[in-house]
């Protein structure tokens, strides 16, 4: 069985009110990340970073903020 074929029967068993969590961690993990080198690290700090598309920014900020949510869900219902 490989790691994708576990991966799916465990979301199978996971309750629908915790799938925000995990839809927020899979949509952050298939966000494609550029390789991280001193010169990549050099130029984000003297000139900011510049993309050519959009999406893959808003995709970014879309999937922290479900993570977000989420944990503020898993704290408010342990804290109660």
């Amino acid at each position: 069985m490989t790691k994708k074929e576990k991966a799916i029967q465990l979301i199978e068993r996971i309750p629908e009110e915790k799938m925000d969590y995990i839809l927020g961690v899979l949509e952050g993990a298939a966000i494609p990340m550029p390789e991280i080198t001193v010169e990549n690290i050099t130029s984000f700090l003297d000139e900011g970073v510049e993309t050519s598309d959009d999406a893959d920014m808003d995709a970014l900020c879309e999937a922290l903020e479900k993570m977000a949510r989420a944990e503020l869900q898993a704290y408010a219902k342990g804290a109660k």
